[in-house]
């Protein structure tokens, strides 16, 4: 809004975008920032904003409109990772990063808005605090699988996520202190399957395979 730019909310990167299951708008991510109006330097530990997407046509990518979450205040547009997902109930579903209150799963019906009744903390449903979601990836009949971080460490971890049911679960792998998902961008789907890298810095990895499904490694 014009207040919130007054007040020097602005957007500092647009990614990730997605197409709408009719095919006519895309929605993009935003990373939203504050610099202070009198000085013009950036803020830390500002007051954050509800969480913002940019909505525009397709394909002409023309009538930009932004839409504001109520339920969460975290980024948006990921980090070089897809960061949005059409769901098989056509609606869209987007991660946050960087929120106040963690990691939030948010959703945008077909008529291009937030669904602000639906509330899916990523730190309600781990039972940690400070979730931040590195990257993840929808795989089909409202699961997805998200690599995350909790607590302000580096360490990363996966969970299997139940959009219908709001509930995630911490995916049993051998975990290391150095497994770091930073930028991670290497999901495949194929079918019921999901295959992952899960590599700790400078240690021998391994990928593995995920059924959806049934939730076996």
């Amino acid at each position: 809004t014009a207040a919130e730019e007054a007040a020097g909310h602005h957007i500092f990167r647009l990614d990730a975008p997605v197409l709408n299951k009719a095919g006519n708008k895309l929605i993009i991510g935003t990373w939203m920032r504050k610099t202070n109006p009198a000085t013009g330097g950036n803020e830390s530990g500002f007051t954050r904003l509800g969480s913002k997407s940019l909505v525009v046509d397709y394909p002409s990518l023309e009538n930009p409109t932004i839409i504001t979450s109520t339920v969460g205040d975290g980024d948006t547009s990921g980090y070089r990772s897809f960061n949005a997902f059409v769901g098989d109930d056509g609606n869209i579903y987007q991660a946050t990063q960087r929120g106040a209150n963690g990691s939030h799963i948010l959703k945008i019906n077909q008529s291009n808005e937030y669904d602000n009744s639906y509330v899916f903390s990523l730190d309600s449903a781990l039972g940690v605090t400070g979730t931040y979601v590195d990257s993840w990836r929808y795989a089909g009949n409202g699961i997805a699988y998200v690599m995350y971080t909790h607590n302000g460490t580096e360490q990363g971890y996966v969970a299997r996520v139940d959009l219908n049911a709001k509930t995630a679960v911490k995916v049993d792998l051998p975990y290391d202190a150095d497994l770091d998902f930073g930028q991670y961008q290497g999901f495949v789907v194929d079918g019921d399957e999901v295959y992952i890298a899960v590599t700790p810095v400078g240690k021998n990895g391994n990928i593995y395979i995920l059924n959806s499904k049934t939730g076996a490694v």
